[in-house]
């Protein structure tokens, strides 16, 4: 038995170890094609409000076809060694950012795509969710990165309200806020990304400054573990 327990416990740090590997290969893409954008100031300012030091700005990638291709591999390995007992029969994504990604990963996992509008269109059929959901939709919900997950939950309340479950919502990119980890498990929605805020931080000191690496350590320990949403 403790020989079974042994090699169950080497098992999964060998999954760990390839998991951190991947997401450092990935890191240094991003670092390498110029999507990391690092300050010692918090000058930018993300769409949930929070202003920061770092800035990742993976629609470089879409211009970049090698770099692209990798990042797609990477993802599908994650949505499909990751989430295999999920059963997903549909990719919806969060426009725009996410849009491109879940595209190309319907297409490798084989299934049909929709997407979520933040709101209902003012025109046309009047629709929020574009496409065609499946009869029993199970639904893999893809954004280019997470920070608070605001946006990824406008899109799983509308696929909810369509009858659709989610047990699942995939990244390239995730900033590590507990709160948003907290959110997604409170729903019973995993959430799994390619590559995080610790991966970057790994890879960056070889790139940037000891200073912007500084703040931006210092702004996760101020900002993003404390972050909790203002009430309504």
């Amino acid at each position: 038995m403790a020989l079974v327990g042994q090699s169950a416990i080497a098992a999964t740090h060998s999954g760990l170890d390839e998991l951190r590997h991947e997401q450092d290969e990935i890191a240094r893409l991003l670092v390498d094609t110029e999507a990391v954008n690092l300050a010692t100031e918090r000058k930018f300012r993300f769409g949930s409000g929070l202003p920061s030091p770092i800035y990742i700005d993976n629609r470089r990638l879409l211009s970049l076809l090698v770099p692209r291709k990798k990042v797609c591999e990477a993802l599908y390995r994650r949505a499909t060694r990751d989430l295999p007992e999920l059963n997903v029969n549909v990719v919806v994504a969060v426009p725009t950012g996410g849009l491109p990604w879940a595209a190309w990963l319907a297409d490798d996992m084989d299934v049909p795509l929709a997407y979520v509008r933040q709101e209902r269109k003012d025109r046309g059929l009047g629709k929020q969710i574009e496409g065609v959901l499946p009869r029993d939709a199970s639904a893999l919900v893809v954004d280019d990165l997470i920070t608070t997950g605001q946006s990824s939950q406008v899109a799983i309340d509308a696929l909810r309200a369509a009858g659709a479950e989610i047990p699942a919502v995939a990244s390239i990119f995730s900033y590590g806020v507990p709160w948003a980890a907290r959110h997604f498990g409170s729903q019973g929605i995993r959430h799994v990304a390619v590559t995080d805020l610790d991966a970057i931080l790994r890879v960056g000191e070889e790139r940037f400054a000891a200073a912007q690496c500084a703040a931006v350590r210092a702004w996760r320990e101020e900002v993003l573990l404390s972050y909790e949403p203002a009430a309504r």
